[in-house]
């Protein structure tokens, strides 16, 4: 089924060249001038049934911004066939340029169109013979597109945007521009890097620009500077024509534990004066770090019991866990009425997050969303190639119903007037229900749709006596953009935050089937900069009831300690350790055991930190705390 989605943040790609406008639209004023045709009078889907007729003039898609939206979505299925057409526009010469704005709403189902032009002028259908353009599947993000118009001059044309979309959804467009281009501007459109690298270690900035000129561009010369050195590269034997894009790459040294803003700027073009210098520039940050910390992947899962599609979101969660154990961090946070895991405070923030894209998607570390499948790339990408300036201990107890989540996060940059949120996360695994609600929508029934881990196998909705449901977020209780008076507005390097929060488990929650999941997110960007989980519950000494007592000494210990253990009566045990990113680095199983018992922990290996050990005694799960010196 489609998912209707609406966004309200985006992403803003547009240029207009500084020469003379020969037409605009930007339909803030309603369609304007422009001619509309609805030749298809298809009926909308229900789902779509506020975009009637053909190009409704609409702000409905990005709050504020108006913009021509047309719908190919209908009842029953058809090919759209709808004209939105422009008056007629003179004074085209060989340097004049169409420019336009396109989108479209749902990725999975992208809508395309052609881009005609009338060279007599005239308004009917039959008059646009000249295809300018083909755009067969538009993105899913504010896309600036542009086509020259120089064998039209000395004419007066028209220029229709035709929406040909098969059974897709709605397809916008806005900005239309006719103008006159300078002859050289080099536009910087693009300028990125990791966000944090090792002190002292080189990163590679990724840079982009494009020809916004008439003239081809055979060399440029740009600047690099971070407000303390500068260098000038010229880049030669290169061709780059009107709308075309280039891309380079520059070295840079991180020097400090600051944040460097390295800006790329457009000093000349073709050994000349770029003739338009407000789009020169363009800029990065590279926080500096005093240790190397891996950044866990984070996956937020849009999900739902109603959504014929989420069998796959369930299937690539398992997956990732089961391969990535140790830098993946999932939650399933459920949506719907009619699905009683949904948590709204969890599902209302991640539907409102920039460029979410509807059931089922997940959200990486909040920075964009994906589909399920793809999750395996970019956990690669991630835990290989990006730095995280902190690192998270995190730990959990319970005594009854009640669970105490707390530890530490250590900071390894400088911030200044930093904004960081701490959020935490309870999940539960193994849910399972009764009622119809826990019923489970699978369009891979039948194997029509594939194969999609068994659920080929499975009915249309699978029942809820054969469905279980894992890593479902259950409660946000610092809220969905967390706890703010943790972290202060500046930080140093080696400053330590510590954080706790008690949860008490409602009745319908397996205690012991519940973790914490905790994260810190930058609040002005959006992004989660690290996360930590606990990995299996721990629970009160007092609650094992063959265990009479517990310690570890020497504590701290640079040379080992011994696992002191008083057992009332026989028992399984066994003892593993893990560091504070929730690796485990040793354990044994000890079989049964009684009375008095000194278990020894090798440390010769440890590097200094933080451990937990994990004393397992049938089964049940106490953990203490072991510094290494």
């Amino acid at each position: 089924m489609k998912q209707f989605l609406l966004l309200f943040l985006f992403i803003f790609f547009s240029f207009i060249s500084n020469g003379q406008v020969l037409y605009q639209q930007d339909f803030s004023n309603g369609k304007g001038d422009m001619i509309i045709i609805d030749n298809d009078n298809k009926k909308p889907a229900d789902d779509v049934s506020a975009f009637p007729g053909a190009w409704n003039i609409t702000d409905v898609l990005f709050e504020n911004n108006p913009a021509a939206v047309n719908n190919s979505w209908y009842n029953p299925v058809g090919r759209a066939d709808d004209w939105l057409i422009t008056p007629i526009i003179n004074g085209i010469d060989e340097q004049t340029v169409l420019t336009w704005n396109g989108f479209t709403v749902n990725p999975d189902y992208p809508s395309g169109y052609r881009v005609l032009v009338s060279p007599n002028g005239g308004d009917k259908i039959a008059d646009f013979t000249d295809v300018m353009v083909i755009v067969a599947a538009e993105n899913d993000f504010i896309t600036a597109r542009s086509v020259l118009l120089g064998k039209y001059a000395g004419k007066g044309i028209r220029i229709a945007f035709h929406d040909n979309s098969n059974d897709m959804v709605l397809l916008q467009i806005d900005d239309i521009v006719v103008s006159k281009l300078i002859d050289r501007d080099a536009k910087m459109q693009d300028v990125v890097s990791t966000n944090y690298a090792l002190n002292g270690s080189d990163v590679t900035i990724f840079y982009q620009f494009e020809n916004n000129g008439f003239e081809n561009i055979s060399s440029i010369e740009l600047e690099f500077n971070d407000g303390l050195k500068s260098k000038i590269e010229k880049i030669e034997s290169i061709n780059i024509a009107f709308g075309e894009s280039y891309e380079g790459t520059y070295t840079y040294k991180v020097e400090n534990n600051e944040k460097n803003v390295v800006s790329v700027k457009v000093i000349s073009v073709n050994n000349s004066t770029d003739l338009d210098d407000s789009n020169n520039l363009g800029s990065t940050n590279i926080n500096g770090v005093t240790k190397f910390i891996s950044k866990k992947l984070v996956a937020e899962e849009a999900t739902g019991t109603w959504c014929i599609w989420c069998p796959r979101g369930a299937v690539f969660m398992e997956k990732m866990a089961k391969d990535f154990p140790d830098d993946f961090i999932g939650i399933a946070v459920h949506n719907g009425s009619t699905d009683p895991m949904v948590v709204p405070a969890y599902d209302q923030g991640l539907r409102q997050l920039p460029g979410f894209r509807g059931y089922p998607s997940v959200g990486v570390n909040r920075q964009f969303f994906i589909d399920p499948d793809q999750m395996p790339e970019y956990m690669t990408e991630i835990t290989k190639r990006e730095v995280a300036p902190i690192e998270l201990n995190i730990n959990q107890t319970k005594v009854g119903r009640k669970i105490t989540i707390e530890g530490d996060i250590e900071f390894f940059t400088n911030v200044e007037d930093a904004d960081y949120g701490v959020v935490v996360v309870i999940v539960e695994d193994g849910v399972k229900g009764t009622a119809s609600g826990y019923n489970q929508a699978n369009a891979y029934a039948g194997g029509n749709a594939g194969p999609m881990g068994g659920y080929e196998n499975l009915k249309n909705p699978v029942p809820a006596a054969q469905m279980t449901y894992n890593e479902v977020g259950r409660a946000i209780p610092f809220g969905f953009n967390g706890k703010k008076d943790i972290i202060p507005a500046s930080v140093k390097v080696g400053d330590v935050f510590l954080f706790s929060h008690e949860y008490t488990s409602p009745s319908n929650q397996k205690i012991d089937n519940l973790h914490s999941v905790i994260f810190v997110v930058d609040n002005k960007t959006g992004e989660i900069i690290n996360g930590a989980k606990t990995k299996s519950f721990a629970v009160n000494v007092e609650d094992i009831k063959e265990l009479d007592h517990v310690s570890i000494y020497p504590n701290p210990t640079s040379n080992g300690s011994f696992i002191n253990l008083n057992l009332n009566s026989l028992a399984d045990v066994s003892v593993n350790i893990q560091n504070n990113m929730g690796q485990t680095v040793a354990s044994k199983e000890y079989g049964k055991l009684s009375g008095l018992q000194v278990l020894p922990v090798h440390t010769d290996n440890f590097i200094a930190g933080i451990y937990y050990v994990q004393i397992l005694v049938n089964g049940k799960i106490t953990t203490q705390k072991l510094i290494v010196e």
